[in-house]
């Protein structure tokens, strides 16, 4: 039951309302063809797209302005999707210098950007350099949005996977336990969208040989997915076959048994 883990979680639109710039519904219009074309994996479409974006914004008095930052980071988001780090970097890199003087450093465009290029590190193993990055975007996240917001969730996440990846089980599991909470907060207990977090934390909690609650997040994850798709659900089933290969893998096959009996626990206020 080893941890695949996903570094890449490219956020694909960044507002530029900061910006009021002629021909907006040009923009608007490029926007969403990069948009759609990123989304569908049409990476050289996106790629020419997000190109004009840059002509785009070139065109204004300053180009120095939030469009050519996220004409920039656009181009990076490509270049990482087909695997050409070292032209993401170029462009993320550009991208930050461009957000820092058009809305200041601490801004939540920078901290998207960082957050994008830190995902790119760790896919590529520089866990020291990744983690840095999204340090500082989960910096900027939390005085942006505050403590309970999805983007300063995703800057932790990331940093609790980079310390997965290296070994730190302890620390990583500290870090999903912290995400978990942020959350319930966000979204409300049993809520599906905390899942994936759930699943991490108990995967460290295998490596680390805490089968016992390694098993209680197994089971809740599939309470959780019972109740909000029903027991039949291609989603409820997987949780149910990783619960039983877990049972399979401790020697405990016999208590796959018990999950007809799960129920939903009730929270009281």
């Amino acid at each position: 039951m080893k941890k695949v883990l996903s570094f890449l979680m490219f956020p694909v639109f960044i507002s530029s309302a900061l910006l009021a710039a002629p021909a907006a519904k040009t923009w608007d219009h490029l926007n969403q063809e990069f948009g759609a074309a990123f989304q569908q994996g049409k990476y050289d479409q996106a790629l020419a797209v997000a190109e004009e974006q840059i002509k785009f914004a070139q065109s204004i008095q300053n180009p120095e302005n939030p469009k050519m930052g996220e004409s920039l980071n656009n181009v990076g988001l490509v270049y990482a999707s087909m695997s050409k780090f070292e032209e993401s970097d170029k462009y993320f890199a550009r991208s930050v210098q461009v957000y820092e003087k058009s809305v200041g450093p601490d801004h939540e465009f920078v901290g998207l950007v960082l957050n994008n290029w830190a995902g790119t590190f760790g896919v590529r193993g520089f866990y020291n350099d990744a983690e840095k990055l999204f340090q500082r975007a989960l910096a900027i996240n939390q005085k942006c949005f505050g403590v309970n917001h999805p983007d300063t969730v995703s800057s932790l996440i990331g940093m609790a996977n980079i310390q997965y990846v290296k070994g730190d089980y302890a620390k990583a599991a500290a870090l999903y336990k912290r995400i978990i909470g942020m959350n319930e907060r966000i979204y409300g207990k049993n809520h599906p969208a905390g899942v994936e977090d759930m699943l991490a934390l108990a995967d460290c909690y295998i490596t680390m040989g805490q089968n016992a609650q390694a098993e209680k997040l197994l089971k809740e994850v599939v309470i959780i997915h019972e109740h909000h798709f029903g027991k039949n659900h291609a989603v409820t089933k997987e949780s149910q076959i990783r619960l039983k290969k877990f049972y399979m893998q401790i020697g405990k096959a016999d208590r796959e048994k018990k999950q007809e009996s799960l129920s939903l626990p009730v929270h009281r206020s």
